[in-house]
């Protein structure tokens, strides 16, 4: 179970956490909005394409391989419901395909599975039916609001044509203020901070706090839940500090790779990125297209992230792609799909798998057996870039 949950931790992972490996992984690279969309397409037909293999290979760890064949129908429409919304909101926007993809998927596979389509005969269905408690309808949609919610809010806040998106990132000045020499800092009516004329440069910076997710839809969701089912004080006040613990860690291993990869960029031509991009592109040239996706597993594999994979690699791989006059959109799509399949193997998430199992002296088990899907997703994804995105 704790490889197949490791193995499936891959093909979302691009657009996770509302697609912050897309936007803040590979937004510090000075993209296009237009470049981030194209990327967010391109990786989500090479995950999309992997998704037809993978889950099944996943399967087969937690499972026989006859007990999969007999239900392989149900399971491939369980991965088409998923994959095809995730496609379809892959064009729209690179933050919510996998939420709004497993969201979906999550509610056919139910109904596929309650009116078993494509499942095989089970003897002891109509035994576990009628000792069964079932679940009303109105306690279900309550208990599933943290979900549904979520997704709601997210799109009303992510769709252009609903128009709240503009209410949410409008730099209209409310106040502002010279920080002297460490430039001007302005706050707009939308909670747009903006720090301007760093140390007299044209170096800027800016936090549309209302549109970055922390605030819309998470804490806001969380307080609606918190009122929805009247949690007492003392459950508030303990799930605050569990979560200022846990994300303590995270926050700064995030900051420091920000730092790590804007150091990697500093020096223009002789910027790191650039050399080590440059020695890589004479050492595979027009052939790296077919690796690209193992560097950003590496990424993933060292940092238990695919954001900061991206942040990392993000800058060699589009250097190696200007090199090589490879399309760059293409080369940084596998490096998200690389990032995210390195999940896979990351030592991070197997001792925290094994942890939650409370398994010990497993890692290593487990680690020689996740390698493998992940050196075949790697493959499917060369081989679907060449036949489907083109290259140049």
């Amino acid at each position: 179970v704790a490889i197949l949950c490791l193995i499936m931790n891959s093909i979302p992972v691009s657009f996770g956490a509302v697609g912050t490996p897309t936007w803040f992984g590979l937004g510090q690279l000075g993209l296009s909005s237009q470049d981030l969309m194209t990327i967010g397409i391109k990786t989500a037909i090479l995950h999309a394409v992997a998704a037809l293999v993978i889950p099944v290979i996943a399967l087969i760890f937690a499972l026989s391989l006859a007990e999969v064949r007999k239900n392989l129908i149900f399971v491939y429409l369980s991965i088409l419901s998923c994959v095809v919304p995730y496609l379809i909101f892959s064009r729209f926007d690179y933050e919510f395909p996998s939420i709004v993809g497993g969201t979906i998927g999550l509610a056919i596979s139910v109904i596929l599975a309650r009116y078993r389509v494509g499942l095989a005969k089970d003897d002891k269905e109509p035994e576990r039916a009628a000792t069964g408690n079932s679940v009303r309808l109105p306690a279900l949609i309550k208990a599933t609001f943290p979900l549904w919610g979520t997704v709601l809010l997210l799109l009303a806040t992510r769709i252009k044509q609903l128009g709240i998106k503009p209410l949410l990132v409008s730099a209209e000045p409310l106040w502002h203020a010279s920080l002297g020499t460490l430039g001007d800092i302005a706050v707009s009516k939308s909670l747009v901070f903006s720090l301007s004329s760093i140390f007299g440069t044209t170096t800027a910076w800016k936090f549309q706090a209302l549109y970055v997710p922390a605030l819309i839809p998470f804490f806001a969701i969380a307080a609606l839940t918190f009122v929805l089912f009247k949690a007492k004080g003392s459950v508030v006040d303990r799930t605050l500090r569990e979560s200022a613990t846990q994300m303590k860690k995270p926050i700064m291993a995030l900051l420091s790779a920000l730092v790590f990869v804007k150091l990697l960029m500093v020096g223009g031509d002789k910027a790191s990125t650039l050399i080590i991009g440059q020695a890589l592109a004479d050492t595979f040239g027009q052939q790296w297209q077919y690796f690209a996706s193992y560097l950003g597993a590496l990424g993933a594999f060292f940092s238990g992230s695919n954001t900061v994979s991206n942040l990392t690699f993000g800058g060699i791989q589009l250097g190696i792609a200007q090199a090589s006059s490879l399309n760059p959109t293409s080369i940084l799509a596998y490096q998200s799909v690389g990032g995210a399949m390195g999940n896979m193997t990351c030592i991070h998430n197997i001792v925290a798998v094994c942890s939650v199992l409370g398994l010990s002296a497993d890692e290593g088990f487990i680690l020689k057996r996740t390698v493998f899907p992940m050196l075949a997703y790697g493959a499917i994804a060369a081989v679907t870039g060449a036949l489907l995105l083109g290259y140049p």
